[in-house]
């Protein structure tokens, strides 16, 4: 059931955090609160979607980084583990 309102709670918590800047988004541009929460919600995905990207992009280049090095990493494990093993 937790699952169900997972959706929901994110919904509330990301509410939550980007009501101060429509606020004050529609202060100084003297926009109405329609299209600045509009505006404000578009770039917050964006900047979601962003990292996001960057983060999936990090993780594929460190998996092919470790992949490539698989084979060091497991010859030093195993002269470590002959060497205590003695």
């Amino acid at each position: 059931m937790a699952v169900f309102y997972m959706p929901f709670l994110i919904a509330f918590v990301i509410a939550i955090m980007v009501e101060p800047i429509i606020k004050w988004f529609s202060r100084k541009t003297k926009i109405q609160r329609k299209p600045s929460a509009i505006i404000i919600l578009a770039l917050v995905f964006a900047i979601i979607v962003g990292l996001l990207v960057w983060g999936i992009a990090v993780l594929i280049d460190e998996g092919a980084n470790l992949l490539k090095m698989l084979n060091d990493y497991v010859s030093i494990g195993y002269r470590a583990y002959s060497r205590f093993s003695r």
